[in-house]
């Protein structure tokens, strides 16, 4: 990567201006050419394809794209490979795979039992260090008014481990 620069200033145009096709290649290039530490911090191209990808998938024909181009899969097996310290991966990912969670076609294939249980467990570690340890204001409101207790509630009825079950209960 260090040697082509070219490479990389042509996936930002794409990522800049391209249409979605050509966006989604790009992703997939860079994730394909992310492989080392250097090129990670090069490119800190998670967070900008993550950026990228949540901007565009407001409307609900992307939305459909994104799902059949098999991203969401991706997403998944990208938060399983996580550290739980990558939080700012970990969040964009969620959001993302929360938008795409808008159309039936996404809803399909995030059902519950294909969301790994590792990236449950990293979204409540989040919403609990967030709303219950920091105790933030700002993000116990969006929590109560889109209805986050019931939903808690359903992940601390699932699968869960010992630790994500007392989290959630301290949310309740």
């Amino acid at each position: 990567m260090a040697k082509n620069r070219d490479l990389l200033v042509s996936i930002v145009f794409i990522l800049d201006k391209g249409n979605l096709d050509s966006i989604i290649g790009s992703v997939r290039v860079l994730e394909l050419i992310v492989i080392d530490t250097e090129s990670k911090l090069r490119i800190a191209g998670n967070l900008a394809s993550l950026s990228c990808l949540i901007t565009i998938s407001i409307p609900r024909r992307i939305k459909v794209k994104i799902v059949r181009f098999g991203l969401v899969q991706s997403l998944e097996k990208k938060l399983s490979l996580l550290e739980p310290s990558s939080f700012s991966i970990i969040e964009k990912i969620l959001k993302l795979l929360e938008t795409i969670s808008s159309c039936t076609e996404g809803r399909t294939t995030i059902c519950i039992d294909l969301v790994s249980k590792t990236a449950t467990e990293y979204a409540m570690v989040i919403m609990w260090s967030v709303c219950y340890l920091f105790r933030d204001r700002s993000a116990q409101e969006p929590v109560m008014k889109s209805n986050g207790l019931t939903k808690i509630w359903l992940i601390m009825q699932n699968n869960c481990s010992p630790s994500v079950r007392q989290m959630c209960g301290d949310l309740i």
